[in-house]
C-alpha cells in the first residue's frame, strides 16, 4: 500500500519527495486544497470513503499517517 501511496501522491505534487520528507502539513507542503485532492484521490485508488472527519493534519502530516487513516476507513 506503501509504494501505491507515494506513486499516487507523486502524480498529483511531483515536486515533493513524498519518501524522504516528512510534516507535509507542517512544513507547509501540503495546503487545504492539496489535502482535498488526496482525499479524493485516496478514496477513489484504495475503494474507501473518507469524510471531513478525517481532514485533519494528523492524516495527511506522513505516508503512516495516511495510511493509518485508509486503514481505519476500510474496517
Amino acid at each position: 500500500m506503501k509504494n501505491e501511496l507515494i506513486e499516487l501522491l507523486s502524480d498529483i505534487r511531483p515536486e515533493i519527495d513524498f519518501e524522504g520528507e516528512s510534516g507535509f502539513v507542517d512544513n507547509g507542503l501540503l495546503d487545504s486544497l492539496d489535502i482535498v485532492t488526496i482525499m479524493d484521490a485516496i478514496s477513489e485508488q484504495f475503494d474507501v470513503d473518507l469524510g471531513p472527519d478525517e481532514m485533519i493534519k494528523e492524516n495527511f502530516n506522513s505516508i503512516d499517517g495516511m495510511i493509518s487513516m485508509i486503514e481505519k476507513a476500510k474496517k
